[in-house]
Order: C-alpha cells, then sequence, then structure tokens
C-alpha cells in the first residue's frame, strides 16, 4: 500500500536543514532542471550569494558532475557520495545526495500548482581538514622510509664488502665497521625522536596539568644543565657559550624533562649551524611578570627568509648533506614546536643572512 502524501511547507524544511552544522541543499528535478526548494544558513555563507528557492542548482555550484550525482540518487533511491575538489569557495568536499522517502511532498510556490516531489537533500562536508592529514600522513611515512632507507642501503654495502673483498684485511674492516656504527646510531637517533613525536602528538590534547612530570622549574638551571652535557660531549664549544643566569629567579611550572629537549635541540643548533669562531649568545630575560623569554643567538651564516615559516616542520631540512653529517635527523625542531605548543609557549626564529639567526622562547610562568 503506497504511503499517502505528505506535503510539507519550505518554512518547516528550513527550520531543520538550518539546524545542520553543514552546507544543505533541498532540491528537486523539475522541467526546468534540478532546482533548489530550501537552502540553509550554512550554505548561504559557502555560496558567498543568494539563494532563491527555484534557482537552478548549476547556476549556484557549477558542477555538472553533482547534477549526475542527484540523478543517480533518484533512479536507485539510494544515497549517493562523491568527493569534489573544485567547488567553489572550498578546496575539497565530500557531497551526499540523498533521496528523501516518496511520500514527502514540498508545498508549490503557487498554490494553483501540484506539490514538489522527488526531493533529494544535498549536504556538503568540507573535508579540508581530513585530506590535508592524510597527505601529511602519507608525506610522513614517505620522509621515514627515505631517512631509514638511506642508512639500510649504506649498511647492506658494507656487510657485502666485508663479506667478500674486505674479508681478511683488518684495517679495512675497522673502517667499515666504523660506518656501521655512525650509521647505526643516526637510525637509533631516528627511532628516538619519532617515539617522543609519536607520544607528543598522542599528549597534545591532554591537558598539562594532569602531567605527573610537571613540577616549578628553573629555567636558568635547566639550560646551565644542558650546556654542562653538550660540552662534555664536545669540550670545544665550551668558549662559545656565553650565558650569564639572571639575577631574579626564573621559574615556572612545566615538564622539567620536555624543557631540557627544547633547549638542547636549540642550543645544539645554533652551535652546529653558528660560525665555528663565533660565541652563541644565551639570554634570560622577564619581559613582563607573566612570562619568561629566553633568546638564543649565534653569528652564522643566516637562514633565507623563505626557509623560516617551514623551519618546525617534520624532517624540514635547508641543507640535507649538512644535517645529516651533524647528526640531525630532522625532527629536533618539530618536537620543540610540539613541547612549546603543550607549555603554551611561543617559538619565534628572526635570521638575517651573513649576520645570523635568533631563537626566541617565552614561556609562561602559569600555565
Amino acid at each position: 500500500m503506497q504511503a499517502k502524501p505528505h506535503i510539507i511547507k519550505p518554512s518547516h524544511f528550513t527550520e531543520i536543514v538550518n539546524a545542520l552544522p553543514y552546507a544543505c541543499f533541498i532540491v528537486a528535478k523539475t522541467q526546468a532542471g534540478i532546482t533548489i526548494q530550501v537552502v540553509n544558513k550554512v550554505a548561504k555563507t559557502l555560496t558567498r550569494m543568494p539563494i532563491l528557492r527555484g534557482m537552478n542548482l548549476i547556476r549556484v555550484l557549477r558542477q555538472p558532475e553533482l547534477l549526475a550525482l542527484v540523478d543517480q540518487a533518484l533512479e536507485t533511491q539510494e544515497r549517493q557520495s562523491s568527493q569534489f575538489t573544485d567547488l567553489p569557495h572550498i578546496n575539497a568536499q565530500e557531497v551526499c545526495a540523498t533521496p528523501l522517502a516518496s511520500h514527502i511532498h514540498l508545498s508549490p510556490l503557487a498554490a494553483h500548482r501540484a506539490p514538489i516531489k522527488g526531493l533529494v537533500m544535498i549536504s556538503i562536508i568540507n573535508i579540508s581538514t581530513q585530506t590535508a592529514a592524510q597527505k601529511s600522513r602519507r608525506g610522513f611515512v614517505a620522509n621515514v622510509s627515505h631517512e631509514l632507507r638511506s642508512p639500510l642501503t649504506s649498511l647492506s654495502s658494507i656487510v657485502e664488502t666485508l663479506q667478500t673483498s674486505a674479508k681478511g684485511d683488518p684495517e679495512t674492516q675497522a673502517h667499515f665497521l666504523d660506518i656501521m656504527a655512525r650509521e647505526i646510531s643516526r637510525m637509533t637517533r631516528l627511532v628516538g625522536d619519532l617515539l617522543s613525536l609519536a607520544q607528543l602528538e598522542s599528549d597534545q590534547y591532554l591537558p598539562l596539568v594532569e602531567n605527573k612530570h610537571n613540577s616549578d622549574v628553573n629555567i636558568a638551571d635547566i639550560i646551565s644543565d644542558v650546556i654542562i652535557s653538550l660540552c662534555s660531549a664536545k669540550p670545544e664549544w665550551q668558549e662559545r657559550i656565553h650565558f650569564l643566569p639572571p639575577k631574579t629567579t626564573s621559574t615556572l611550572h612545566a615538564d622539567a624533562d620536555q624543557m631540557r629537549t627544547v633547549f638542547q635541540n636549540l642550543i645544539e643548533n645554533a652551535l652546529n649551524y653558528g660560525s665555528a669562531d663565533k660565541p652563541v649568545n644565551i639570554e634570560i630575560t622577564m619581559p613582563t611578570p607573566n612570562y619568561i623569554d629566553i633568546s638564543i643567538r649565534d653569528q652564522g651564516e643566516g637562514i633565507a627568509r623563505e626557509h623560516l615559516p617551514h623551519l618546525t616542520e617534520r624532517f624540514y631540512r635547508i641543507d640535507q648533506g649538512r644535517s645529516r653529517e651533524m647528526g640531525g635527523t630532522g625532527l629536533g625542531l618539530a618536537i620543540t614546536k610540539y613541547i612549546l605548543n603543550r607549555h603554551k609557549a611561543t617559538l619565534r626564529i628572526n635570521s638575517e643572512q651573513g649576520v645570523g639567526t635568533e631563537i626566541l622562547v617565552s614561556l609562561p610562568i602559569h600555565i
């Protein structure tokens, strides 16, 4: 038994679709083509144009494939969906065409006309963020694969050499074993940084106050400890570091281990990429009672302006060969950024080619 037609006023439909958080159109196939019958506020904002009842859908969205999607939904009486990357004003959208129940009709524009049937609801959901995230994940996997492939290829070649031409040659064996040790160390650092980054990404939405490692941290003490650690590994750096702890206490509530990671990354970068015969100046100030600023300034080659916005991206390197030669994994600044974001801190990088680079970290005392 066929259901009795249920005629609904457009105003009632409008109340319903206006409650939806995404763009929504109710359309019907008429003699004039696929025409818009009801539209919500989000759709009007999206299209940036006045939309009137009876307007042809193609005039608003300018996408012939969308008309085919509506036809398919009416023909099959099933929900149809597709992704579009060139609808107006949004980079990527998922569009769904859902046929409404056949007994639901819309009251006509004029009283003497028949009710409008064959209604389809079109929803347009912005998936730009998800698309960007998927692209980022693919890029991340590709970068990790590339970073691991290089040392693994090197190790494979060395093993083959040790098994063949270097067999019985202690001097050559010692040389290649030294290279193997460096490559293994490089992979170990990379895996360690990847694990650190994964942990930081999983923790970034948790309230920092729940971190059991939080305590009152003296930033000057943290930096002093980092300097001692770095100079123990490379004594020649001792003469280059200029750090005078402030007379006032520079204490804030933070994760001490993560703060050590931040300043180890930043100070080590300044020492590696600054001029070997020029100092690295570290200064702590309190511009306001609520913030502690830490400036780390080198006198190196400087960084070209176009690179500055990308420095905290994962695996971004200005000089690939030099970074690997110095033991860099390409993740240090990305890890630093995650930690500082979690502490509601800011990181600014100012650089002038031929003069040097200044890193400025601004940490809130109370989070």
